[in-house]
């Protein structure tokens, strides 16, 4: 799955869900697909603005949702073409 079609999965799933205004780290990294390594890394990087409540890392609704948002779309990759000295 391409994490343009993660992102939109996740933002759909997220819509389905009784409002929830803030979502823990395990509980980002199923809806998006994402490990807690990358999770934590867009955290240092500023990519994603996290709170801590206690010892937990929360990430409120609306930055989840701009953070999905804002993920670079994929390319679609095309075929290479055969080169001349391949047999066609």
């Amino acid at each position: 799955m391409t994490t343009q079609t993660q992102s939109a999965v996740a933002l759909e799933h997220l819509e389905k869900l009784h409002p929830v205004r803030a979502y823990s780290v395990p509980q980002i990294c199923e809806l998006a697909g994402v490990g807690r390594t990358h999770l934590y890394a867009q955290i240092k990087e500023g990519k994603l603005k996290a709170l801590k409540c206690g010892r937990r890392t929360i990430v409120l609704d609306e930055e989840l949702r701009r953070w999905l948002g804002a993920l670079p779309t994929v390319a679609l990759m095309h075929p290479a073409e055969p080169s001349s000295s391949e047999p066609v």
